[in-house]
């Protein structure tokens, strides 16, 4: 009997609970293209409970193929192509239009910048023709209208993450706190960054805004995780400066440890499909505050209840929205408020969202 393929990258983290998830509903095998990304440091983990291929592959003329591709999305009743920017992604949206296979097209999202005409038709030819589509949100909504997507074709779908899982263990390691907090030597007050280290995630902004905080307080600490192009540079600059931790490189298993011991969380992005460390640190109670360049930020931030979106590389509007959270009862208020919110993008309960999106694409019951 024919089934359903998931064609995506890695075994990204937060999304294998998913496949699980998934699965129990659905015949779905999971494609993957690569074992891991460049940027990628998290450990090489496939997961148990879902079935995967990680896909064979060949390079001619510095392109990578896969027969093995070619060869499932025949089999297939459908597939679900997680994107539009890897060769082997183009590949499956090229085959299914030219064997008139089924087809989803799925992203995260994103902030549609105005490119210059070619490139505009290019995508617009690749996004266009599939039977349905999946996005986390308006933003991504907005998107693929942009390039000629009828509306009634897309299902907004949240991006997920095992919300129980981070939540119960951040309560967990709560209990231990102050003996945590003092390992670390941290203050009163905890402003957390997760990320990689890069210049588009606005840690340089964030340094910066912070800088400024304990020139006038000496209550509030800055605690940094993530690995990047350039983490030499963030060590030189909070070199000798005792309220900012740098920690590095942190496995996904281990941050609710720092979502625990931490009040606010910041991703001060320039860019960002979406930012799932938002939906974490809403998960372990956290209020949160991101920039108008992180599609999350549309979907899980109200200003005012559990956080605030901030525009991009606006250090003052920053800063005056840091010094207004550091307030004890305005954190916990925020902080509930956030996981009330984030309770409806738990796997569980977005999981059979795909399913009825795979019966819409098919126009019939598959049972």
């Amino acid at each position: 009997m024919k089934k359903f393929f998931l064609l995506t990258n890695i075994p990204s983290p937060y999304r294998i609970g998913l496949w699980k998830e998934i699965s129990k509903y659905i015949d779905i095998e999971i494609l993957y293209t690569d074992k891991t990304e460049k940027r990628r440091n998290w450990k090489i983990d496939f997961g148990e409970g879902y079935r995967y291929i990680l896909l064979n592959k060949i390079k001619l003329f510095n392109m990578e193929f896969s027969l093995q591709l070619f060869k499932e999305i025949l089999n297939s009743k459908l597939i679900i192509i997680g994107g539009y920017g890897l060769p082997l992604m183009i590949q499956a949206i090229l085959f299914c239009k030219l064997i008139e296979k089924p087809y989803i097209l799925w992203s995260d999202g994103a902030i549609t910048n105005h490119e210059n005409i070619i490139l505009k038709y290019i995508k617009k030819f690749l996004i266009r023709g599939a039977n349905k589509y999946i996005t986390t949100g308006i933003k991504g909504k907005e998107h693929l209208i942009y390039y000629g997507v009828k509306s009634e074709r897309i299902s907004i779908i949240p991006l997920s993450i095992d919300v129980t899982y981070f939540h119960n263990q951040s309560l967990e390691y709560r209990k231990n706190k102050i003996k945590l907090k003092d390992k670390l030597q941290l203050k009163k007050y905890v402003i957390l960054f997760i990320g990689i280290i890069v210049q588009e995630k606005g840690i340089f902004d964030l340094i910066n805004v912070f800088k400024n905080i304990s020139n006038n307080r000496n209550d509030v600490s800055l605690l940094i995780i993530g690995n990047g192009k350039e983490e030499e540079k963030i060590k030189a600059i909070i070199e000798n400066k005792k309220d900012i931790v740098y920690l590095g490189f942190v496995e996904r298993d281990q941050l609710p440890i720092y979502y625990s011991l931490s009040d606010i969380f910041i991703l001060p992005t320039h860019y960002d499909p979406w930012g799932a460390v938002i939906n974490e640190a809403m998960a372990c109670s956290l209020p949160v505050i991101s920039t108008n360049m992180a599609c999350a930020s549309y979907e899980l931030i109200k200003n005012g209840y559990n956080g605030f979106m901030v525009n991009a590389g606006d250090i003052k509007q920053l800063q005056e929205t840091i010094e207004f959270l550091l307030n004890k009862r305005l954190i916990k208020k925020y902080g509930q408020n956030s996981y009330d919110m984030i309770k409806l993008n738990d796997h569980k309960v977005v999981a059979p969202k795909y399913v009825i999106t795979i019966k819409e694409a098919l126009n019939r019951d598959y049972y």
